[in-house]
């Protein structure tokens, strides 16, 4: 490896570990109650970035473009709560009944997108949603309808989930960095840039559709799961078109197709979440209405997103910095 990309991969790291270190020392920062608030912070924020890291790759690498991506965040939590309120069974096999329902309904949606493209497979989610958004209200001795299934766990540090929830949102980013450099990856922007020259290569758009689309609906899943763990409820708007919206605004406010684009979108959440915790949740839809005027703004100004004007122009510059200058020769 050349020197300069060694310079280079070292700033990032630099970079990112100079913004980790201060939020890692949050619960020894503060003392006793005053870290509550902070430390929920994080963990909403988190879990929405690892949640908006799945309907990236869903949609910013394979192109398929999703409003109904709640559909396996909600049944994550569902599977987990129904599991052990109404069966009686350890979390971790409803932690892994919600993977394989997901699955099997990303398997569904890759199915439909084999049929169903552009305009009509949006809708075709939206309507995925609905169906199930409805279920979850209607099966009412299951689901509790709206009042939702309350689960009774044993007490957990706050520290716990607070750690468990960065280290789950760092390990879907770097899967997500590994995913894109990978040739699965490579074949998922193919097919997402130019579908019918990818076909015409002998690209399987079906299986790389499905597969993206397995991926995508497991991991979301696994999230709904540790939400649902940590409030201790889930009801139906696990399964709305608000928390589907909101995944969309942070992925491509923050930068759609891009690792950093969750994580730095996701700053809107830490917005929302923080309004809700300081003046209250009758306050929560002012964040809201603030999302649609910096999604406005981003699109008007920067339609890549916040990666593209600050985190690389900062980072190009400094890489130019490092990168060593040809002299001319001497004597012209």
């Amino acid at each position: 490896m050349h020197n300069t990309d060694i310079k280079w991969i070292s700033l990032k790291s630099a970079f990112v570990c100079a913004l980790m270190i201060p939020v890692l020392l949050i619960p020894y920062l503060y003392k006793g109650g005053a870290a509550m608030l902070p430390m929920h912070l994080v963990i909403m924020v988190s879990s929405y970035i690892a949640l908006a890291q799945t309907w990236n790759i869903l949609s910013g690498l394979a192109g398929m473009f999703s409003l109904g991506h709640a559909t396996f965040y909600g049944l994550g939590g569902y599977a987990m709560a129904i599991g052990m309120m109404k069966f009686n069974v350890h979390p971790f096999v409803g932690f892994v009944a919600g993977i394989a329902l997901s699955a099997a309904f990303g398997l569904l949606l890759g199915a439909i997108s084999s049929k169903l493209t552009g305009f009509y497979f949006t809708m075709s989610t939206i309507a995925l949603l609905q169906v199930l958004h409805t279920v979850a209200i209607q099966w009412a001795p299951m689901t509790n309808s709206i009042n939702g299934v309350k689960i009774i766990r044993p007490i957990v540090p706050r520290v716990v989930f607070f750690y468990t929830a960065i280290a789950m949102a760092a390990a879907v980013s770097l899967f997500f960095v590994y995913l894109r450099r990978s040739r699965m990856g490579s074949m998922f922007v193919a097919i997402r840039e130019n579908v019918h020259l990818a076909r015409s290569l002998g690209v399987n758009i079906v299986r790389y559709k499905t597969t993206a689309s397995v991926i995508a609906a497991s991991i979301a899943a696994v999230v709904g799961a540790f939400i649902t763990y940590y409030v201790q409820v889930v009801d139906p708007t696990y399964m709305s078109a608000l928390v589907s919206q909101r995944l969309i605004m942070v992925t491509i406010i923050g930068g759609v197709g891009h690792a950093w684009g969750p994580v730095l979108g996701s700053v809107l959440i830490l917005l929302e979440e923080f309004i809700r915790g300081s003046f209250g949740a009758r306050y929560a839809p002012l964040a809201t209405a603030l999302f649609g005027l910096i999604l406005i703004v981003c699109m008007l100004w920067k339609p890549d997103g916040i990666v593209s004007i600050r985190l690389r122009r900062s980072f190009d510059m400094a890489r130019a910095a490092l990168t060593p200058q040809k002299s001319a020769p001497e004597g012209k």
